[in-house]
């Protein structure tokens, strides 16, 4: 089903976005973590709210940011943050 409908957001040009309550290295986050393109990880340390990007394509992955500075669409994200991973499914385009 995760499949059919990551191919149905992509057919559209979509962007579709993924909250998923299980820690990052969990074995259902990592047997499905191919489906999508980017996986921005979420936590609360000691220092306050914090995310790093994985990006699938070449197997880099981010330090642990602060969200003093977050993007936008972590706003969200974050009020729901309790050591969930978010996911995100992006069709990127060479808009570069």
């Amino acid at each position: 089903m995760l499949d059919q409908l990551c191919d149905a957001i992509a057919q559209r040009d979509g962007m579709g976005q993924f909250l998923i309550r299980n820690a990052f290295e969990t074995p259902l986050v990592q047997a499905i973590r191919s489906c999508f393109e980017i996986v921005v990880e979420l936590r609360i340390s000691t220092q306050g709210p914090e995310y790093r990007w994985h990006l699938q394509t070449t197997g880099f992955t981010t330090q642990w940011l602060r969200s003093e500075h977050r993007v936008v669409f972590l706003d969200s994200a974050l009020r729901l943050l309790n050591g969930f991973t978010y996911w995100e499914k992006m069709k990127w385009k060479n808009t570069y």
